[in-house]
């Protein structure tokens, strides 16, 4: 018998009362008057704390922090300079100066009136030092017409040491967007509660204990309005792997053909398998000892096995060949 690193489940809640502005902020470490937008929103993030996730794009092709998510944003919103910080979706504020954080409070003060359109519930796994996870985000609409959009996920690192400009650090680096930059579509009739799952990696090379999950839903056509959001951190999720487990369970091996071995030394276990999009394919229990699971139906892919014993937890990525 041996023991693995425990993964704990969480979850976030938002009520109907409690809207989360989106700032998304388009930056540069080559542009002299970002650094204006960068304090304003550090200002202002201060100041209201969780009604405001902040997403900085590095859109810039000659920027160390570019990705293809990031340009993809860019030209959702036809980028034409920076800094440009869009207020969830629906207005944008141009250039940097003294005057910056007074335009991004106006902004937020009128988006924070507004009255959310759906709640979001996010649960999913993390292990803090593999980085590897999944997240579903549970979205219902709250109001009395059907709605069609976008569900983005976005992983985002806060506070990374870096000069430039006469500022010593970025902030809220957009890492990587789930599963791109184009989100995931989603209808979602009145009342009716949807769920969209992503699995996410977070490279060594990245500070995984500033990372962060944001989860938003963006109205497709013309009006862009993003019609709510959720943000966790990601240290918060995860356990000390060097613990002992309470989970007295391993694979015996994470390299599989058709077979799935599971030794466990609990009198029962609950055992979901969960593809490299964070879709559930297996579910089952078994009363303890060891157990063979049949992966004949599934495709060769990455996987993640999670086991819960009462209110203990084990994430285990395997691949299928």
């Amino acid at each position: 018998m041996y023991y693995l690193p425990l993964i704990l489940l969480f979850t976030i809640s938002l009520t109907a009362a409690q809207r989360v502005v989106v700032a998304e902020l388009f930056t540069a470490t080559w542009c002299g008057y970002c650094p204006y937008a960068a304090r304003a929103l550090v200002r202002l993030k201060s100041e209201v704390g969780d009604s405001l996730t902040i997403i900085a794009y590095h859109s810039s092709g000659s920027d160390p922090f570019y990705n293809v998510d990031a340009s993809g944003r860019a030209s959702f919103y036809h980028l034409g300079g920076y800094p440009t910080c869009w207020w969830d979706g629906v207005g944008s504020v141009v250039g940097g100066s003294p005057s910056t954080y007074n335009q991004y409070r106006q902004w937020f003060n009128g988006r924070k009136r507004r009255q959310p359109f759906v709640e979001i519930t996010i649960v999913g796994d993390y292990n803090p030092q593999t980085g590897e996870g999944w997240a579903t985000a549970r979205i219902k609409n709250i109001m009395d017409t059907t709605i069609t959009g976008m569900c983005h996920f976005v992983i985002v690192q806060r506070d990374t040491p870096y000069y430039w400009q006469g500022e010593d650090s970025l902030h809220w680096i957009e890492r990587k967007m789930l599963p791109n930059y184009n989100g995931t579509s989603v209808t979602i009739a009145p009342n009716e509660t949807k769920e969209i799952s992503q699995s996410f990696s977070i490279p060594s090379s990245w500070l995984r204990d500033k990372c962060y999950l944001t989860v938003f839903v963006q109205s497709i056509g013309t009006a862009r309005e993003i019609l709510q959001a959720a943000e966790e951190d990601l240290v918060n999720l995860g356990v000390d792997e060097n613990k002992e487990s309470a989970v007295e369970v391993g694979l015996i091996s994470t390299i599989l053909h058709d077979q799935l071995v599971i030794r466990s030394g609990q009198s029962r276990i609950e055992v979901t398998i969960v593809d490299g999009l964070g879709r559930i394919q297996k579910r089952l229990n078994i009363a303890g000892g060891d157990a063979e699971i049949s992966l004949r139906s599934l495709p060769s892919g990455i996987y993640f096995c999670r086991i819960r014993s009462g209110k203990d937890y084990q994430l285990t990525k395997f691949i299928k060949l």
